[in-house]
């Protein structure tokens, strides 16, 4: 068959691979695909299979045949069983499969230094997918369907049909498997290839292209949204998640405020998120200052005076760690690099960045770093002390960041908390002293 050439594999030129076969007719054809025109475009194929274990014997004899072919063709095989039935326990099976599948698929990947995993999706897949993200209720971006290619994963038969394949491996010779679970309705992937799609056709005979158009320009109008989100100056990239800045939200489009709010959360938790939580940040962003709402995945949503923060939420620190004197101290809040010092120009003391501090001290060995502790107080320049909970409303420090602040000590003395205050006490000299240098935990 014409089409299905080494064209479709262009994108593979050079690369070390990795096919994932199954066994069944998808991955047959490619399997064939890539090793006919492995040598005119210098591809370095390998394969990968998983037993699941769900079918039983069936599923053994899938892995018998890829197995049988690999030998064939010469190429390597990577292959792992597991009773997947046996391991799951309240959990969706297929979701669970998959999972694993996907966990072992990425193994050998990294394992062997591959550039891709390599997938049999096709059109229909394509255009199945897309019905049931519409079923499952989803918004623009649930239209894309699967693309050719997506950080590692490369799938080269996305536009061409079921009916092609079996078409080729006909023609071919090729031996393959037939999923008997395909055929289970239950299954809304099964119930939407064997019974909606051939409802749909019977009303359109070229459903499948005119739902790969629709996929088209959805992938289209969605690559537009995403390059205009990146380039809004009113979502700031922060160490501990973003910014966006709340005036410039509420008087944004609807479609603008709600692609923002997906956009900020898939960088923060890589994770997709309904509809609901755009009303749940609509209500906060006219909230008054220090409302919290709780996002799925681990994501926090903080209202400020301007602006709205998400936090990736993080685990306390409790603990407190000596300063190694000289050297380098990783430390849950990050790290702090410090040395002897001698004769510093003290122009360059005071142009020193906020993450740099010199103190001139008589022993060196009582410096520690923590969190803050309630009641702590800081010696100020001019004389007294203020409560370190007044220093960072003062510097309107948010709330949620307050406990990811270290606090650098001296015995009980609090000496600097970097970027935000040093104290008075054992300022350097110039003549000889410490230099303190905080890089923080991204």
């Amino acid at each position: 068959m014409k089409e299905l050439s080494a064209k479709c594999l262009e994108g593979l030129k050079n690369k070390k691979v990795i096919l994932c076969v199954s066994g069944g007719v998808d991955s047959m054809v490619l399997l064939d695909i890539v090793i006919k025109y492995s040598n005119e475009l210098n591809i370095t194929p390998l394969v990968c299979h998983f037993e699941h274990g769900i079918r039983g014997d069936e599923s053994v004899k899938d892995m018998e045949l890829v197995e049988r072919q690999c030998r064939r063709y010469g190429i390597m095989l990577l292959s792992r069983q597991e009773n997947i039935p046996q391991m799951c326990v309240g959990e969706n099976l297929e979701e669970f499969a998959r999972n694993r599948r996907y966990a072992f698929f990425y193994e050998c990947l990294k394992e062997q230094e591959a550039d891709y995993l390599v997938l049999a999706h096709h059109k229909d897949d394509n255009c199945e997918t897309l019905v049931m993200n519409i079923i499952r209720g989803c918004g623009t971006k649930g239209l894309c369907g699967m693309q050719k290619i997506r950080g590692r994963l490369f799938r080269p038969l996305l536009d061409f049909s079921k009916e092609q394949l079996y078409a080729y491996a006909k023609n071919e010779g090729i031996e393959f498997r037939e999923d008997s679970t395909n055929a289970d309705v239950s299954y809304l992937r099964n119930s939407i290839r064997h019974e909606i799609m051939p409802a749909l056709k019977n009303k359109n005979a070229k459903i499948y292209d005119a739902i790969d158009r629709l996929r088209e320009i959805a992938s289209l109008e969605n690559d537009f949204f995403e390059k205009h989100i990146a380039g809004l100056d009113w979502i700031i990239a922060m160490p501990y998640g973003y910014d966006i800045e709340v005036k410039e939200y509420l008087s944004a489009h609807d479609a603008i405020k709600r692609r923002s709010i997906l956009y900020v959360l898939k960088r923060l938790s890589g994770k997709d998120y309904d509809y609901g939580i755009f009303e749940t940040i609509d209500a906060l962003s006219s909230k008054e200052t220090g409302k919290v709402a709780i996002a799925p995945h681990g994501i926090k949503i903080y209202k400020g005076e301007k602006v709205l923060s998400f936090v990736r939420q993080r685990e306390p620190i409790n603990s407190e760690k000596k300063l190694s004197l000289p050297g380098e101290t990783i430390t849950p809040f990050g790290v702090f690099i410090s040395e002897q010092v001698y004769k510093v120009d003290i122009r360059h003391i005071k142009s020193a960045p906020k993450n740099v501090c010199y103190f001139s001290l008589e022993d060196n060995s009582k410096l520690t770093v923590r969190k803050r502790s309630q009641g702590d107080k800081i010696n100020c320049f001019g004389g007294g002390t203020k409560k370190l909970k007044d220093v960072f409303i003062n510097k309107k420090l948010p709330v949620f960041l307050r406990d990811f602040v270290p606090v650098v000590c001296c015995g009980d003395e609090i000496l600097w908390i970097p970027g935000v205050m040093r104290s008075s006490k054992y300022p350097f000299n110039g003549e000889k002293g410490i230099r303190l240098e905080f890089i923080e935990k991204k």
